[in-house]
C-alpha cells in the first residue's frame, strides 16, 4: 500500500517496519472491536485491554525500528523524550467510540525531529484508510498522494 511512500529521515527498511507495525495493531483492534470492556484511568478517562496491548506493541516495535529514539505515549510516559528524534503515540485514538461499538478511532504516530512533526501516520482500521504526511513532501491517502486537485474533487475520501 505505502512502498513507494519515503521519508526524508527513515530508511526504506524503517517505513516498511511502520507500517507492518500499523497493521499489526489495526488487525488487532478490528478483531477487538465490539468484544471488549473498558475499564476507567485515574484521570476518570476509559481504558481497554485493547488500548494497552496496542501502546506496549506500538512502544516495542518503536524502540526496534529506530533505536535510541524516545517514545512520548499516552498509555505510557507523558515526559517528552530529550532524545532530538521522539515519537508521539496515541495508539487508540477514539477509546470511547471504540469501547462503545461506533467504528470510528484511529491508531495515532508522528516523528518528532528537533521539537518539529517530520512525518505523521494516521490509521482509521474500521475504514482501512491510512493517512501519511511528511514535512516537506506530501500527505497520502492509502498510498495514493493527494494533490490540490484530490482534495477539491467531490469524490475525493479526504473530508
Amino acid at each position: 500500500m505505502t512502498k513507494t511512500i519515503s521519508s526524508r529521515n527513515l530508511n526504506k527498511d524503517q517505513f516498511n517496519a511502520l507500517n507492518i507495525l500499523i497493521d499489526t495493531v489495526a488487525d488487532r483492534q478490528r478483531k477487538d472491536f465490539g468484544h471488549i470492556s473498558s475499564d476507567l484511568k485515574s484521570d476518570g478517562t476509559l481504558i481497554t485491554e485493547c488500548d494497552r496491548w496496542s501502546d506496549k506493541t506500538i512502544v516495542e516495535g518503536l524502540s526496534n525500528i529506530a533505536k535510541g529514539e524516545g517514545v512520548l505515549s499516552e498509555e505510557g510516559t507523558k515526559i517528552v523524550p530529550s532524545s532530538s528524534s521522539y515519537w508521539v503515540v496515541d495508539p487508540l485514538d477514539g477509546t470511547t467510540n471504540f469501547a462503545a461499538s461506533i467504528p470510528y478511532w484511529a491508531i495515532s504516530i508522528a516523528r518528532f525531529e528537533n521539537g518539529k512533526p517530520e512525518t505523521a501516520f494516521l490509521d482509521i482500521p474500521a475504514l482501512k484508510k491510512r493517512i501519511i504526511a511528511i514535512r516537506g513532501k506530501g500527505v497520502w491517502l492509502n498510498g495514493k498522494k493527494l494533490t490540490k486537485e484530490t482534495r477539491s474533487a467531490t469524490s475525493s475520501d479526504c473530508i
